[in-house]
């Protein structure tokens, strides 16, 4: 998930710095401006909502919900095994800090998400020990994060692709 978000950042604030086929509800930014993280920062937190939903013309695809037929997680001596795992956490993602170096190809930004329910629609299995006790059994799962934080420096590279630059965001951790 964290590599859709570095991806999705990447398209709205670089998309927004060269002002390429932009859709009409990201803003541009202009390179000169000596306040460049801050705009992209404000315009990203635009774009979010209406980027998650997916823009064909630029290729992004629609990121929400996210959903995963089976979701293992392993801990210390249990196994929980989610299906049908729903998430709608991206519209609520914030950009709370960005720094750009368009001329190295490196950004760094912090983003928060307020609230972020996670479901398993179908059902979950549990099975280890959980705290101390054995646990076994099958059930409904709904997990609600508050408050997730996310740093992440990132390294970009351009490509032109059919007369388009398109940027590619690598996620460095």
């Amino acid at each position: 998930m964290l590599q859709i978000l570095v991806c999705l950042w990447g398209v709205i604030s670089l998309t927004t710095a060269i002002g390429d086929d932009l859709p009409p509800y990201i803003e541009e930014c202009s390179l000169s401006d000596p306040n460049l993280s801050k705009c992209f920062k404000e315009k990203a937190n635009l774009a979010v909502p209406f980027l998650v939903k997916g823009y064909k013309e630029l290729d992004i695809p629609q990121i929400e919900p996210v959903i995963f037929p089976e979701a293992p997680c392993f801990l210390d001596g249990a196994t929980i095994v989610l299906y049908d795992v729903y998430s709608d956490l991206f519209k609520n993602v914030v950009i709370t800090d960005a720094t750009f170096d368009l001329k190295r190809g490196k950004v760094e930004f912090d983003s928060v998400i307020d609230h972020a329910e996670v479901l398993a629609k179908n059902y979950t299995i549990v099975n280890g020990t959980i705290i101390g006790m054995k646990a076994s059994g099958h059930g409904m799962f709904n997990m609600t994060f508050a408050k997730l934080t996310n740093s992440n420096p990132s390294i970009s590279e351009n490509i032109r692709k059919v007369g388009r630059i398109i940027w590619n965001w690598y996620t460095l951790r």
